[in-house]
């Protein structure tokens, strides 16, 4: 059973590449309209190349590797074909232009999907949710599962600053840390604690407490929450009738 759910949230992520139900999490979204190339893009502002030289553990990116990716403006615009790196310690989305320079993107975005490996990862701005927690007005949310109860990341990086002994110049270092949240009837639920998850789906807590065990789950990885939280939906399907 494990594999299977697995394989879900995997296809789950691919899916939502095609637009297939980010509907869910975000009201305001559309179908990819057109396909254009970044020099369509506008606002953008060239990155400068020093910024990050004085950190020396710790990367802001979500991946540092350029990956292939698409953006969708809050007009329903889809740029396809792009570079991306996810800056998520100042919360920025870089891209290269027509001339292969690294440059900062200024255009407001309602969602991006990169591809670190063969699967897609979706992000979505937290901006919408931040009546919920204010912490959520610059952040971007993966999106982990997509259904009638959707699980986002949330992943933080902080800059830590410091002076070596006997040394003039400064380090710096960017820290990690996850947080997690349920899309769940309208709500956006903050998910504290590994052992809060069955609760917070708590009309099946039982069969949920039930998977967790039978499968090992400790919630040591995101994968793991997506687990559960796909296997809850499963419990939301109805059953079909018999004739």
């Amino acid at each position: 059973m494990r594999h299977n759910l697995l394989l879900f949230v995997v296809l789950l992520a691919a899916g939502s590449a095609s637009g297939q139900r980010v509907v869910d999490i975000s009201s305001t979204d559309a179908d990819v309209v057109s396909q254009q190339r970044p020099i369509g893009l506008a606002g953008g502002t060239i990155f400068p190349e020093y910024k990050y030289v004085k950190v020396k553990e710790g990367s802001p990116y979500y991946r540092d590797e350029w990956c292939k990716g698409i953006l969708v403006t809050d007009n329903g615009t889809a740029f396809h074909g792009l570079e991306l790196k996810l800056d998520l310690l100042n919360h920025e989305v870089h891209y290269k232009d027509s001339a292969d320079r690294e440059m900062v993107l200024t255009t407001p975005i309602r969602k991006v999907i990169i591809w670190p490996g063969l699967d897609a990862r979706t992000f979505i701005p937290g901006k919408p949710w931040t009546a919920t927690d204010r912490s959520l007005e610059k952040a971007w949310l993966q999106v982990l599962v997509n259904d009638s109860v959707s699980l986002l990341l949330d992943i933080r990086k902080k800059l830590v600053e410091s002076t070596p002994y006997a040394s003039a110049t400064a380090e710096q270092t960017i820290n990690e840390e996850e947080a997690y949240w349920l899309r769940k009837g309208g709500n956006l639920l903050r998910v504290k604690h590994w052992s809060d998850l069955p609760a917070l789906l708590g009309d099946k807590k039982g069969q949920v407490a039930k998977f967790i065990k039978e499968n090992d789950l400790t919630g040591d990885a995101p994968i793991e929450y997506a687990d559960v939280v796909a296997f809850y939906n499963t419990l939301l399907t109805p059953a079909p009738d018999k004739k």
